[in-house]
């Protein structure tokens, strides 16, 4: 039987063209996702929450450099490739990050999703005038 881990790794490689079916056999029916800017609760919800965020995509994939499990946690870190039609023309950009899950054991099921990016990398330094404030900011902080 296909690992937890595994099953969410081969559902992102290719999210771009996800089949989102396939969601109920990586998440629990009342699983939880959180990333920087939302906390979705229930698989319907999830799932709802990816297809909005796909919309104006033009390619995603993620690209998983490692991942650690103990019990019925996982971290999973990864590189997130894609390009939307709305960010820098359609031109294609990264994103580094890296995913806590928590699943049951017996289930196999994805009971916790917590993403952790730079939401600046990912969004904001991608916008016409606020980029330029979040690079200038940056600049300040390092200087």
């Amino acid at each position: 039987m296909e690992s937890t881990v595994k099953r969410v790794q081969n559902f992102f490689c290719n999210y771009g063209s996800a089949d989102f079916d396939q969601l109920a056999r990586i998440y629990d029916p009342s699983a939880v996702f959180q990333d920087p800017v939302h906390r979705i609760e229930g698989l319907p919800s999830i799932r709802a929450y990816f297809d909005a965020g796909r919309r104006g995509l033009l390619s995603c994939n993620f690209n998983f450099s490692s991942d650690v499990s103990c019990d019925n946690r996982a971290t999973l870190v990864w590189r997130m490739d894609y390009a939307h039609r709305r960010l820098r023309g359609g031109k294609k950009l990264s994103l580094d990050g890296c995913s806590v899950i928590a699943f049951d054991q017996s289930s196999g099921l994805v009971l916790e999703h917590r993403d952790y990016f730079d939401m600046g990398a990912m969004l904001y330094e991608h916008i016409p005038c606020l980029g330029q404030v979040v690079g200038r900011i940056k600049q300040t902080l390092t200087t």
